[in-house]
């Protein structure tokens, strides 16, 4: 992982883009943590988050793909995905916002070269964080899972599940109360949520899940409405 700040990414020299470009070694096949600020958050037609990332001189894009597109949804890093768009939601909007107002943040992702096609905020030398891989504040965490790898374990069973869906949560340091289960579809919209029963530091608790339609489901846990942990599971 390279630690780079905007001004000096956005003079990385980068092959002239075009769409059959192979990977560019020494670039595009590295992650990179980039300290700036969020001025501008878009959902693309293909429902990608489009971000212009801006040090206060220079700008370049990060793009953070849809976890329900058939690629994503099923690459490894789709909770990653997921975490960073539900950073945007809470933080920015859901939607199209042209004026964002955040302290500084870190964002981390891969890089990628993209051929212009009018984007907004693009660098001088194509380059964006493409996919974004996680935000987070400056001096904050590093994201609702990673930041919890160490206290929090989360599963659940059997997945792809029918009517019940069992999670189980073991916790090392915090009390499980006020805690609750939440279900969003494959577009991100909340459409349950479950209260889960007290526990000290380990629960398990099944779940009744017929009545939601066949598919792909997001879900996060919550203590006292902050986000613990997401995943994903698979309705038959």
């Amino acid at each position: 992982m390279n630690k780079i700040i905007l001004g000096i990414r956005v003079g990385i020299t980068t092959p002239s883009p075009s769409s059959t470009m192979p990977r560019y070694a020494g670039v595009e096949d590295k992650t990179y943590n980039v300290t700036c600020y969020i001025t501008i958050k878009k959902v693309e037609t293909d429902n990608d988050y489009h971000l212009v990332l801006s040090d206060g001189t220079h700008t370049m894009i990060g793009e953070i793909p849809d976890p329900s597109c058939s690629a994503a949804g099923s690459s490894a890093y789709v909770n990653d995905y997921i975490t960073a768009r539900n950073f945007v939601d809470a933080h920015i909007a859901s939607g199209n916002v042209s004026n964002v107002n955040l302290p500084q943040v870190i964002v981390y992702g891969v890089a990628f070269v993209d051929p212009p096609h009018g984007q907004t905020g693009a660098a001088p030398n194509n380059l964006e964080i493409h996919p974004i891989l996680n935000i987070q504040f400056v001096g904050g965490t590093t994201g609702i899972n990673a930041a919890n790898t160490e206290i929090l374990k989360v599963g659940v069973f059997p997945n792809p599940t029918n009517d019940k869906l069992t999670i189980q949560i073991d916790s090392k340091v915090d009390k499980l109360d006020d805690c609750d289960f939440r279900i969003f579809n494959s577009m991100g919209s909340l459409v349950k949520t479950m209260e889960l029963p007290k526990a000290s530091t380990n629960l398990e608790h099944t779940l009744d899940v017929s009545d939601l339609s066949t598919g792909l489901y997001y879900y996060r846990v919550t203590k006292t409405g902050k986000p613990l942990y997401e995943g994903k599971f698979v309705k038959n």
